[in-house]
């Protein structure tokens, strides 16, 4: 467990550079780190309920740290609350600020492979988190999920309602295209207009082959029909 270790210590050391930039809105914590701005504080005594974790199983993948060495063969998990990344080890589990990782690749439960990029990467992104790559070419389409924290909508007088905090987990989607990230709504009128004099084309054969503008792995298959055009 040597080489685990050393790249463990790799990782602590860069998550102290990363921790150093001003000018990004983060606090480090020993866990990872967390977006002031994104939670409210809640007691102690408050009940929290769901999931804050990318996705709840361990997928095997591998890291690209920043330095560009590979951390591979480990099972992990994405931490949304305190954008972190655990790895679990024979020695115990681990945990790295996402400031430390480019990219992700796991394997998930559909036996598919994810790639997910972290946003800095990004010239024009002002996103912190990681955006997963749904598809590869001239446009791909790109996935970003956020984490939200739900106040308690419990009424005393009325006795109704929620009476705890929920995490909730909501999707974004962008487009990314001559180096450039675009947010974009899963619309099928403002996502033809990325495929200028190609949409006709990209709208007949959606339209053929019965495939959702709403869907993922529908618009998976949209954008590489057009990557192929």
């Amino acid at each position: 467990m040597k080489k685990i270790s050393v790249i463990i210590i790799s990782l602590i050391f860069f998550t102290n550079v990363f921790a150093q930039n001003p000018n990004d809105a983060i606090v480090m914590f020993s866990s990872g780190t967390v977006r002031i701005k994104d939670f409210k504080p809640v007691k102690k005594s408050d009940i929290i309920k769901g999931s804050y974790y990318y996705n709840d199983n361990w997928y095997k993948g591998s890291l690209l740290l920043i330095d560009n060495k590979i951390l591979k063969g480990y099972p992990l998990k994405y931490d949304l609350r305190h954008n972190s990344i655990l790895i679990k080890t024979d020695d115990g589990l681990r945990e790295t600020s996402i400031g430390t990782v480019k990219e992700i690749q796991w394997e998930n439960n559909k036996n598919t492979i994810e790639v997910l990029k972290n946003c800095f990467l990004f010239n024009n992104s002002k996103d912190i988190g990681f955006y997963q790559f749904l598809n590869n070419g001239k446009i791909s389409l790109l996935k970003k999920t956020n984490l939200k924290l739900l106040n308690s909508n419990y009424n005393q007088v009325m006795v109704s309602g929620e009476d705890y905090y929920k995490f909730v987990k909501e999707d974004k989607y962008y487009i990314y295209t001559n180096d450039k990230i675009y947010s974009v709504k899963k619309n099928k009128r403002k996502i033809l207009k990325f495929f200028k004099d190609k949409a006709v084309k990209v709208k007949e054969f959606a339209s053929e082959n019965n495939l959702s503008f709403k869907n993922d792995y529908d618009l998976t298959k949209i954008f590489n029909y057009y990557n192929n055009l």
